[in-house]
């Protein structure tokens, strides 16, 4: 607790006596600026804006919690058979708890079968911003997953980049795999088979001879990335995730390529 001074009391009372013109200046200065800003109505307004604000949080006790989240991010035309083996493919090499969205732009009828599996949530929304907001609402997790196309993944992809990311130990990054997609600047080119068997055994050998590698690119990422959790705090109004990622590396989020990780697009 605060002690009052006496001596400075009585120098600030004796100023009030002696300047009786500056006092009174200051005391309208005062009226006018409670009149003006402590009035009940600016109050009311400073406690819903509060309101407001704690409302449009998400409410952390009925987010469940999760290794990751992956948004499957597919077009229209992506088939049921190549969205169920993008999940399949999920479930069986990632080695991790995931929560899995599946949205798209347009009405996916074709795709309405997963409603009866709880693995995989569907969404259904006009903007990429308010599929975003969705997660946020619903789930937790240190990473967030976007795939934007059907693909296959190599056996403990997800713990392999969650090892560089924290050895790289940022806030705010984006780690993409190398994946067979000619333009992307994170290409890896797939010499083998089609069968899961080759593919696993190419993913293999690409980890053992880029194990714990990773290089920091300029590019965006395509096709599949994995974002830390701290990333969804950059809001605005994206039609996609390339103009979220555009946003992101504009305010300064780096980009990584995890050699040692391989994706195949199923497509």
């Amino acid at each position: 607790m605060l002690e009052p001074s006496v001596d400075e009391l009585v120098r600030q009372l004796r100023h009030v006596v002696q300047n009786r013109d500056e006092a009174l200046h200051k005391g309208k200065e005062g009226r006018r600026r409670a009149e003006g800003y402590w009035t009940w109505k600016h109050a009311a307004d400073r406690a819903l804006e509060r309101i407001e604000a704690v409302r449009r949080k998400p409410i952390v006790r009925f987010q469940e919690k999760v290794d990751g989240v992956v948004l499957l991010n597919f077009e229209a035309s992506v088939s049921f058979e190549e969205a169920r083996a993008t999940v399949e493919s999920l479930l069986r090499n990632s080695y991790a708890n995931l929560k899995i969205y599946l949205h798209t732009n347009e009405q996916f009828t074709h795709l309405a079968e997963f409603d009866r599996d709880l693995v995989v949530q569907l969404v259904n929304s006009a903007s990429f911003s308010s599929t975003l907001a969705t997660i946020c609402r619903e789930a937790l997790a240190p990473y967030l997953v976007i795939a934007s196309s059907p693909m296959q993944f190599s056996k403990h992809w997800f713990p392999q980049i969650r090892s560089i990311a924290e050895r790289i130990s940022s806030e705010s990054l984006v780690i993409t795999p190398s994946v067979d997609l000619k333009v992307a600047a994170h290409c890896v080119e797939y010499s083998g088979n089609s069968d899961d068997r080759s593919f696993q055994q190419f993913a293999r050998l690409l980890w053992r001879n880029y194990r714990g590698q990773y290089e920091q690119i300029s590019a965006l990422p395509m096709a599949c990335a994995v974002l830390t959790w701290s990333c969804l705090k950059n809001k605005g109004d994206f039609l996609n995730e390339t103009e979220w990622f555009e946003s992101l590396r504009g305010n300064g989020t780096r980009i990584f390529w995890a050699k040692d990780t391989f994706v195949k697009v199923l497509r």
